[in-house]
Order: C-alpha cells, then sequence, then structure tokens
C-alpha cells in the first residue's frame, strides 16, 4: 500500500513536471507566428529582417552591422544562396525560468548554393566546400550538381526561440547548432545547454 502511494506520488510530480514544460496558448501562437516569419526570411534570404529578430545577446559578440556584412557578402565571394525547401515541426519548450523561456524547433532544408566564381568550380574547391559545410550540425547530404554549378545541401537542422524579458515581451531566434559548443556557452546558460541536450538525446 505505500509504495503504491509512493508511485502515485511519483506519477502526479511526473506529470506536473510536464505540464510545467508545455508552452501557454498565448506563447505558442506567439513562437508559431515568430518561427513562421522567421523561416520565411531565411527562404526569402532577407538579411536585415533575420538579424532583426535574432537573440539580441548575439550582437553583444557581433553589431548588427557585421553581421550583414558576413552575410551579403557571400555574394562578393562566389556564392549564390537558394532554398528549395523549409519545413518546420512544433516547437518544444525545452526549459525556463522566472524572466526567459527556450523552446527548440526542428526543421528540415534544402539549400542550393550556386558557385559563381568559376575559379572554385573544381574538385579540390568543391570537396573543401563539402567539408567545411559537413562540419555544421544537422546537415545529411552535400551533393554538386555540374549542370547547376551548385552543392544541394539537406538537413535536418534546429533553431532554439527565445523570450527574453530583459529584452521586450517578443520570441526571438537564433540557429542552435550542437557542434557549436563555444557559441552556445556564450549565448545560453549551462543549465539550459544541459536540458536542450537531454532533450535531443531522448527525442
Amino acid at each position: 500500500m505505500i509504495k503504491k502511494v509512493i508511485l502515485i506520488g511519483l506519477l502526479t510530480v511526473g506529470s506536473m513536471a510536464l505540464r510545467a514544460q508545455e508552452l501557454s496558448a498565448e506563447d505558442k501562437t506567439d513562437l508559431t507566428n515568430t518561427i513562421s516569419q522567421f523561416l520565411k526570411h531565411t527562404k526569402n534570404l532577407d538579411f536585415g529582417a533575420i538579424v532583426d529578430m535574432s537573440y539580441p545577446k548575439i550582437f553583444e559578440l557581433a553589431t548588427k552591422e557585421q553581421m550583414l556584412e558576413i552575410l551579403n557578402g557571400l555574394t562578393a565571394m562566389g556564392f549564390e544562396l537558394s532554398y528549395d525547401s523549409i519545413t518546420s515541426q512544433e516547437p518544444v519548450l525545452v526549459a525556463e525560468n522566472d524572466s526567459i523561456k527556450y523552446a527548440l524547433i526542428n526543421y528540415y532544408s534544402e539549400m542550393v548554393m550556386k558557385i559563381t566564381n568559376e575559379e572554385l568550380r573544381n574538385e579540390e574547391s568543391i570537396n573543401l566546400l563539402k567539408l567545411s559545410l559537413a562540419n555544421t550540425g544537422g546537415v545529411n547530404s552535400i551533393d554538386y550538381v555540374e549542370e547547376r554549378s551548385s552543392l544541394v545541401i539537406k538537413g535536418n537542422k534546429r533553431l532554439l526561440a527565445i523570450k527574453d524579458n530583459s529584452y521586450g515581451p517578443q520570441w526571438t531566434a537564433i540557429e542552435f547548432d550542437v557542434n557549436n559548443a563555444v557559441l552556445n556557452s556564450m549565448l545560453i546558460p549551462t543549465s539550459v545547454l544541459t536540458k536542450i541536450s537531454e532533450f535531443i538525446k531522448n527525442n
């Protein structure tokens, strides 16, 4: 009898913990709209809008102007980006405290990187590009399509949406790459990173 009472108690606590990790209806609506817009801007390569919706803490590491310079500089380097497809899953609340909420969003993308610089259209350069891109988290396959002079990068990737009241009531987002531990540690508390890692491992 005592064991049964303890078991019921543990199940009740577990159920409460699960409910605590659910998004409110208002948060879910706001976040769904935010992610929809963020991915729309990503597909349209609207870098200005992407930067405006990014988690503001990242601008302590690089200014908006510096980020836009890097993103827009891809064209000058000899690359033209486009997306064939971007689809996302439901956001999941993975951590929260009194002032910050963190939600993880899995999404699938097919990105096309056209090589406009003819000097880079050789086997050595293409293999180096493939190697560099392969080290990015979530990349499943990279194929070079010669008739398009393009690399097609397919992958299951993640966004981390953050609602940080110190920056305002809105949800913001950043690309979350598990392989980029240094950047992650600069933006996200260790306790939250641990919860995210546990969630990814179990889902």
